[in-house]
């Protein structure tokens, strides 16, 4: 996950159920790649309380939003539109029988979609201008040096 931050320049939503990212992130040194949570997945209580960057999904807030931003998607995205006469594609096979098996009370058994649905609620959040000097952020070279001293 890091390579892949640091060559495409992006920041990553992760999953705060499980904290590990966060810190392997944290002391390597790649935690200016973590993503805050998106100001549309608070409620009022993470607003004041969650220190962490990364959005859980253990709250049923969070969960709606993440199946209604799938939902809206496929809408808009994928299959035929007969009124507009545009076919829209999703390429990835595996993602999209997850998608049609999907069920809200067994979300351990859809990992694609959890991804996905992470994906789009990164996607969606609010980016305010930021002056970041990339003069000390690690580089692949820093990556590559870190990982293979483990």
């Amino acid at each position: 996950m890091a390579k892949m931050c640091v060559y495409y320049g992006t920041e990553i939503l992760v999953e705060t159920n499980k904290i590990g990212m966060n810190r392997w992130f944290e002391r390597n040194g790649f935690d200016m790649y973590l993503m805050e949570r998106p100001a549309m997945s608070h409620t009022e209580w993470s607003k004041k309380n969650q220190k962490e960057k990364g959005m859980p999904n253990a709250s049923e807030a969070v969960r709606e939003l993440m199946i209604s931003l799938t939902q809206s998607y496929i809408f808009e995205n994928v299959g035929y539109d007969r009124e507009e006469g545009f076919t829209g594609k999703m390429y990835f096979d595996e993602l999209i029988n997850s998608l049609i098996k999907f069920t809200p009370d067994k979300w351990t058994e859809f990992d694609e979609f959890v991804a996905f649905s992470y994906a789009l609620v990164g996607s969606k959040r609010y980016t305010p201008s930021r002056n970041i000097s990339l003069d000390n952020a690690p580089s692949v070279t820093d990556f590559i040096r870190v990982h293979r001293n483990k």
